[in-house]
This record gives structure tokens, C-alpha cells and sequence, in this order.
């Protein structure tokens, strides 16, 4: 690299003009002062002295190796004190490091920018996070598969500077956005969004890279390893081996190292090489041994800042398998060879995909699971990869067309088909919906529909998607239960609180009709004391659906159980429209009037609802009753993960009458944690907005609610002028306000900004945080629940109503071997500075709004404290 040769850029007088006056002394109020806050310096090595004047016994630190202080400690003096700041070579890109000078009580911080060649982007060979464009599931003969490299373009965003002449080359590799390497399962910053994933054999090369006469380089990417049939098997780069070539044509292995310790999560994978001299092109050829368990995202090739690793022998290269631009051109799936169930036993392979067609008997439509059989006998397939798509469709009886592997299960001794992926299903039906028999019944609670009467109601609706679709108004539907999807038991330990089950006219299997996800009584949840059986008779009240055009059943969510072996709840079903609750709605929702039950009930029964985005909500109201049943007791605080209570309150604590408490937070929007109980009895008072949920049932807002009083003590923080919510999920002491992310009322949502593009922002107790994209190449994630994500080179504002700012300090987080705590460059001000030990990052100074930015990663939010004046 060609050295620039800059001078040393500092105020010239300012060792003279510090020298000649100083300022007086206050020795009972420690301070320190340095005479210079700011420093640029060229590349070459240089020193230059600072002047320090302190009243207590100081100590010097950097934030980076290549700056040096001598003496790096002194005691107090009010007089001028040197010290020599040493800067060393720099031989890569312009960099800036702090030096801090430190009395506990007190320090003063000086930032140094060091001159280099060029910018970080300049020294990026090759990057590509494939997240052009998002992949969908919808390729394939079936219209239900990933898309193949040449199937789908969206894959190719390559950037960097040695790109000019490159190509790919690419075989049996597919496009696909699950999984992802910003998820759950991720234990590195990932892209998201796409990423490849490996079939059989499958590589993906990327060939003719200029590299612009750098020599050293470092290779990365992001990979993942999940086994189906060993989920604790780890990753191991034999597997995926990477090959490197110097003429696109032989081929070397390179040997890399993987940063993850643990079974089937992201990390990072990455190589240090250095090429001879004569080499001035490189190609990168990526593979798997393994089929669908290897993926790929984030591959780059860039230039170390130092160092350089082994200088590679290109000599003795070989040749390796090329895609000719292919992509395999359909999937694993439907490219599979065809065997009966006789020889996919013979065959025993795990690693393979085959095709089995064959009847379908002992069908389970909770997994998806079934007995396949054909002439040479039958086989148990466990479960289907897409069985979203089709376990409302598979009927015993019918004949089934699949793709899967070979798993021997030996707690069963049995034969298995996993990882299974449904390519067609005929039920000899034909188009017609199931649901035989002669259809009677005019929808009414007077003359209900017969099962075949309501598969006949909903033969001619369209459908397009889950989210078009024509349905019917509400009708009723009486039937006896023939068998039973789930039992609708799923309340303390549970997720859903519906039922799914069939029903025909005499309980047995012929002539069913899908009662699909349908609600208890008064649309309340199932819970473990509200079980149905096989042979129970019910009245189901609810809009119809033709899902796909194949499957008559109901609207899920939207339909009720109306009577249950001639049993009404006699709370309504009636009218469809009117939330239920018995007795005389009362209150005006202020905190000396609050809302009974049904007075919260009445307050929300003409309020829209079209989608979980989109409803109408009231202000926020007081809301008072006794607690008749828990939904989940509120005990989800450090040790869970959501730190909100569900349950529901009568006037006198019984069943009558009820009105749902969704997700409502603890005093001042705290989490409830283990020491915040609420228990069946208790008098509570609910302060918050309210909704009727999908038109159908009255309740709180989730997340945005929160509990002011429990059995008539408040938490004395708020609340009591009925209007303006206290703490909004932040303590104001007056001075600082102090946000946990996911905490209380904080409101996430989309935001816009003219200067720095999509993001996020909420506002709580006064005070707004937004984070947004900037010039970033990650696109903003909607805060996790625990923290927000500011990825690198994204921006951060923050604000407080009428106040300016003095203080910032975020708590961040640490995931695996990667600390999410880096410094922020601060407008108006100096930098925000991190303690990597600590997870902290700190910031002094003086400003109406603070705007920073995050140059050098990113930052991973757990706490915000701001302090004001």
C-alpha cells in the first residue's frame, strides 16, 4: 500500500494558552482539564504532548493498542502536568481511538483520528447477504417450493470493489427465507432476510474477483448446520468444505474455522490467507456434502486492517464439479428418484431424498402424520415440513404423493419417513367440498345447518390467499362430534385457547364438517375444564369458509361454541354482535367512575376491527372488577419472556358477566415477575385502552394496559389523575428517565425519517427513541423483547419533551462471543464511549435532541438512561 504523507494536525497555541492561565481551583470538588479534546494526525508515527491540571490523583487509558501515554497516571497538581501521547503507524484505513483521563469522580476524554488509506468499503473485496429480494415458497410444479438459484434473481446482491468481471456458478442450491441469520437461532449479527441453502452436492461458486493488488485477505460468512435426524449433531467444516482458485478453473481447499459452539444456530465461519505476488484474480467455491442441513448467507472477502495468514500454493489444483449457470431446476423434493415403500426401507437412506406414492390410513391432522401403504407394503410418516398447506386437505382413504428420507426409530422399532414434503393428494372427491349427505338447515339458531347443509353454503367461495377469501355472515351449525383435532384444553399451559374438531350428523366419520380453531362460549378460551368428546353434540355459531376451494369449515377464531349437548352459557349467541355479559353496564372510565365489566364491554361494542394492525381502540380507561379466572398468572418477569398477565374479572369475581384482561402489564408498565402474583379473588382496577377483538370480543389492548390498583394499594407512582399513565414503562425521578426495552407502555412502531429512512420509534413518560437505517445495509428490526438492534452505520435519536439532554447511558447486550457494545459518534457533541466489560455505553454533554450514529457496529439495547435539565 502506498503510504500518504499528512501533517500533524493540532491548535498550535494551545500549550501556551493553557500554560498562562489557569483556572482557579475548588479543591473540596474533584476535576480534571486537559488542553486538548480533539487531535488529526498522517499516518506516520508521531507524538505530541498534552497538558494535564487536576486536583486529584488521575490515571490514563486507551480504547485502542495503537495509542500509547507516558506517564499514564499522576497525582493531583494545579499546576501544568505533560504527558506524551504516542500514535503508532497506521498501515490500513483512517481510524480514531480515545484516550480518557480519569479521577473516578471526573474525567475528560481526548479523541485522536489517524489518516489512512481510504475507507473501510474500499477494502472490500466481495460481499453478498443475497437479500436483493425476499424468496417465497412458491416455485416448483406444485407452486409450493423455494426457488432454485436460476429459478429466482433475488439472491444476487453482490457489492465491492473487485466485482467488475465476476460470475457465479451454481448447482442444486435454493434461495429461502426461513430460518434466517437474524433470528432466534443466530448467534451473529446476520442479514436475515435470504439465505442459501445446500442439496445434495450442492455448491455455489463465485469466480473472477479482482483483487486490486491487495495481497492479504480475510473470508467469511455466515453458515448454519440443522440435522432433521440428529438435532444435537454439530457443525463440521469436512462437510462444507471451501475451495479457492486462482484461474476459476483448479482448485485448492481452505481451511477455516468456525466460531459456534452449539448445535443448529448461526455463527460465523472465516479464513486468513495470503495469495503470491503473481495473483491477481480470485474465485471462491463453497459446497456441501450433506443434503438440506448446510446454509449460507453473508459471504464476503475483504482486506484484514493487519496481518496476513498462510500464502497459498495454487500449483496443484483440481478440478471440481461446475453448475454450467444451473440451479437444478425444480427442487430435492420433486426431482427425487421414485421407489415403493419396499425398497425406501432397503435403501436406508438418511441423507437422501425419494418419492413415495401410496394411500393414506390413520391420519392425524395435529402432526400431519399418517400410515402410507402401496402394493409392497406401508410405512409411518412422521410428520410434513409443509403441512400448513395441506393437513386441512389429507383424508384417510385418499392417495398421497411425497418426497422424504428414511429414519429408523428404534423406541418404536419402526420404519419412518421424515423431513417429508407433500407433492399432491387426490381424495377422489374431485373439487367438490367433503361433507356428505343431504344438506339441510337455513343457518339460523331456529333451523341450523346440517354438516352437508354447510358445506353446501360455502361450495361456491372464493379463495385466494389466508388473507382473501370470501366468507359467510354468521350462522349456526349443529352437528355431533365424530373426532377431534385438538381438545381445545389448552389454557395455563397452552398457546391458542381453541378447539378443532369434525362433525357430522350421527358422530361418525361419514359427511364431516371442520369446526376449525373454534372458541368457547361467548368466544372465551378453552381451557383444561372445558374438554369436549367424541359423541358430544354442539351448536356452533360463526361466519363459513371454503379454505383453498377444497375445504368447507369455519372462519378460524371467529366462530363460538353456542351449545354443548343442549347447554347454552346463556350469555348470548343470540344476536352475533353484542359482546357477551350479563347485568347493567356501569361507569364512565375515569379513575373516581370506572367501567364495570360490562360498562368496559358496552364502551367497545361498535369499535372495528379488521386486522391485528389495524382496529379502532379507545382512550385510555379505568376499569374495575374481581379477578374470576387466570389465563396465565403473571409470574413471566426475569425468568420468562413476556412479563405480561391475561385473566378475566367479573363484578363479584364469578364466571358472570366477564371481561378479558389481555396481556396487561404490572404497576407503572413493569413486567410482572416471580414476586408479582395475582391470584383468583382479587379486586383489581385496569387502566389502559380498550378493543373488541376481531368484532367479537371485548377486551384490553395488549401490552398497552396496566394494572393501577390490586385489592385497593397502588403502586403510588402514577395514575391517579385518571388522564396521563405513570411511567409509561420508564422511572422519572425528575432529573433522568430510565427505560427497560420491552417494558410497560413504550408503543413500538414503523417510523419515517427525511434524513435517515425507515426505523422504529416509541415515546413513553415524555421521552422518544427512534433508531433508523441511515446508511446502513441491514434494514431495521422492530425491537425483540428485551432490546433493539442498531446495526452498523444505522442512527439513533433520542428526545425529551422540553428538556435538553446531559447524560446518556445504554446497557447493552452480549450473545455467545459477540458483545453488541461499540462507540457512537455523537452530533453536536463527543463521542459516545463503550466498556466492552462493563456493556456500557456512556455519553456527557449538551444537546436538545441526542443524534448518533453507530460507525463502527452494532449496538444491541437492553436500558436506556437519559439524564436532563
Amino acid at each position: 500500500m502506498s503510504t500518504k504523507h499528512l501533517f500533524l494536525t493540532l491548535l498550535a497555541a494551545f500549550s501556551l494558552a493553557f500554560a498562562c492561565q489557569k483556572p482557579e481551583a475548588n479543591l473540596s470538588y474533584p476535576s480534571i482539564e486537559i488542553s486538548l479534546s480533539e487531535a488529526s494526525v498522517a499516518e506516520p508515527a508521531s507524538s505530541f504532548t498534552v497538558q494535564v491540571i487536576s486536583n486529584r490523583a488521575w490515571r490514563v487509558t486507551s480504547d485502542v493498542p495503537w495509542i500509547a501515554v507516558d506517564p499514564d497516571s499522576g497525582s493531583g497538581s494545579m499546576t501544568d502536568t505533560p504527558v506524551t501521547v504516542t500514535v503508532m503507524e497506521n498501515t490500513s484505513f483512517t481510524r480514531s481511538g480515545h484516550v480518557v483521563f480519569d479521577i473516578v469522580y471526573d474525567n475528560a476524554t481526548l479523541t485522536i483520528a489517524q489518516a489512512g488509506n481510504g475507507s473501510p468499503e474500499d477494502y472490500i473485496i466481495f460481499f453478498n447477504d443475497f437479500d436483493k429480494e425476499t424468496a417465497t415458497q412458491s416455485y416448483g410444479t406444485s407452486g409450493t417450493s423455494w426457488p432454485y438459484l436460476d429459478q429466482f434473481d433475488g439472491w444476487k446482491h453482490e457489492s465491492g470493489v473487485g466485482i467488475a468481471n465476476m460470475t457465479y456458478d451454481f448447482s442444486n442450491v435454493s434461495a429461502r427465507a426461513n430460518s434466517m441469520s437474524n433470528g432466534t437461532y443466530s448467534d451473529y449479527a446476520g442479514s436475515g432476510a435470504n439465505n442459501l441453502l445446500f442439496g445434495a452436492n450442492g455448491h455455489i461458486a463465485v469466480k473472477n474477483l479482482d483483487l486490486k493488488n491487495f495481497k492479504n485477505f480475510h473470508l467469511s460468512f455466515g453458515t448454519e448446520k440443522y440435522d432433521n435426524n440428529d438435532k444435537t449433531a454439530l457443525f463440521d467444516p469436512a462437510e462444507m468444505p471451501v475451495y479457492v482458485s486462482a484461474d476459476g478453473a483448479k482448485w485448492i481447499p481452505l481451511s477455516y474455522s468456525y466460531l459456534g459452539t452449539a448445535a443448529g444456530r448461526w455463527n460465523v465461519a472465516e479464513a486468513y490467507f495470503s495469495v503470491p505476488d503473481d495473483v491477481t484474480t480470485l474465485s471462491i467455491y463453497v459446497m456441501a456434502t450433506m443434503a438440506s442441513a448446510y446454509r449460507l448467507d453473508d459471504l464476503k472477502l475483504d482486506v484484514p486492517e493487519e496481518g496476513s495468514g498462510p500464502v497459498l500454493d495454487f500449483s496443484n489444483g483440481t478440478d471440481l464439479p461446475s453448475g454450467g449457470g444451473g440451479g437444478g431446476g425444480g427442487s430435492d423434493y420433486e426431482n427425487a428418484p421414485a421407489k415403493t415403500v419396499q425398497e425406501f426401507i432397503a435403501a436406508a437412506d438418511k441423507n437422501t431424498y425419494y418419492k413415495l406414492t401410496g394411500t393414506v390410513s390413520k391420519f392425524n391432522s395435529n402432526y400431519c402424520s399418517f400410515d402410507l401403504t402401496d402394493d409392497s407394503g406401508s410405512i409411518y410418516v412422521y410428520s410434513v415440513d409443509n403441512k400448513d398447506a395441506w393437513s386441512s386437505k389429507i383424508k384417510n382413504g385418499g392417495t398421497v404423493t411425497l418426497a422424504g428420507k428414511y429414519l429408523y426409530y428404534e423406541k418404536n422399532s419402526q420404519h419412518e419417513v421424515v423431513n417429508a414434503y407433500i407433492l399432491s393428494f387426490t381424495d377422489g372427491g374431485g373439487d367438490t367440498p367433503s361433507g356428505g349427505g343431504t344438506p339441510k338447515g337455513t343457518g339460523t339458531l331456529d333451523d341450523p345447518y346440517n354438516p352437508a347443509g354447510a358445506a353446501n353454503a360455502v361450495k361456491n367461495l372464493t379463495w385466494t390467499s389466508n388473507t382473501e377469501y370470501q366468507k359467510t355472515e354468521p350462522v349456526y351449525v349443529k352437528g355431533k362430534i365424530a373426532k377431534i383435532a385438538n381438545n381445545g384444553t389448552f389454557g395455563q399451559s397452552g398457546t391458542y385457547g381453541n378447539a378443532s374438531f369434525y362433525i357430522s350428523e350421527d358422530g361418525t366419520g361419514d359427511g364431516e364438517f371442520y369446526i376449525f380453531r373454534t372458541m368457547y362460549f361467548n368466544g372465551e378460551k378453552y381451557t383444561s375444564g372445558t374438554d369436549i368428546k367424541v359423541g358430544d353434540e354442539v351448536v356452533i355459531y360463526g361466519p363459513l369458509m371454503n379454505y383453498q376451494g377444497k375445504t368447507p369449515e369455519t372462519v378460524a377464531n371467529e366462530c363460538r361454541l353456542y351449545s354443548l349437548n343442549g347447554a347454552t352459557s346463556g350469555e348470548g349467541g343470540g344476536g352475533g354482535d353484542t359482546p357477551g355479559g350479563d347485568g347493567t353496564p356501569k361507569g364512565t372510565g375515569t379513575l373516581a367512575d370506572p367501567y364495570n365489566p360490562l360498562g368496559a364491554a358496552n364502551a367497545v361494542k361498535n369499535l372495528t376491527w379488521t386486522s391485528n394492525t389495524e382496529y379502532q381502540k379507545t382512550d385510555p380507561v379505568y376499569v374495575k372488577g374481581k379477578i374470576a379466572k387466570i389465563a396465565n398468572n403473571g409470574t413471566f418477569g426475569q425468568s420468562g419472556t413476556y412479563g405480561n398477565a391475561s385473566f378475566y374479572i367479573s363484578e363479584d369475581g364469578t364466571g358472570d358477566g366477564e371481561f378479558y384482561i389481555f396481556r396487561t402489564m404490572y404497576f407503572n408498565g413493569e413486567k410482572y415477575t416471580s414476586g408479582t402474583d395475582i391470584k383468583v379473588g382479587d379486586e383489581v382496577v385496569i387502566y389502559g385502552p380498550l378493543m373488541n377483538y376481531q368484532g367479537k370480543t371485548p377486551e384490553t389492548v395488549a401490552n398497552e394496559c396496566r394494572l393501577y390498583s390490586l385489592n385497593g394499594a397502588t403502586s403510588g407512582e402514577g395514575g391517579g389523575g385518571g388522564d396521563t399513565p405513570g411511567g409509561g414503562g420508564s422511572s422519572d425521578d425528575g432529573t433522568s428517565i430510565t427505560w427497560t426495552v420491552g417494558s410497560g407502555n413504550q408503543n413500538w412502531g414503523t417510523a419515517t425519517s427525511s434524513d435517515y429512512g425507515s426505523g422504529y420509534s416509541a415515546t413513553a413518560g415524555g421521552m422518544t427513541v427512534a433508531y433508523y437505517k441511515a446508511s446502513s445495509t441491514t434494514n431495521p428490526v422492530a425491537p425483540s423483547a428485551d432490546h433493539i438492534r442498531v446495526y452498523k452505520n444505522s442512527h439513533l435519536s433520542i428526545s425529551v419533551a422540553g428538556k435538553r439532554i446531559t447524560g446518556v447511558e445504554f446497557s447493552c447486550l452480549k450473545a455467545g462471543t459477540s458483545t453488541y457494545c461499540y462507540d457512537m459518534t455523537v452530533a453536536g457533541g463527543s463521542n459516545a464511549v463503550a466498556d466492552k466489560d462493563a456493556l456500557k455505553v456512556t455519553w456527557t454533554g449538551d444537546v436538545a435532541s441526542f443524534e448518533a450514529d453507530a460507525p463502527n457496529g452494532q449496538l444491541r439495547i437492553s436500558q436506556i438512561k437519559v439524564t436532563y435539565k
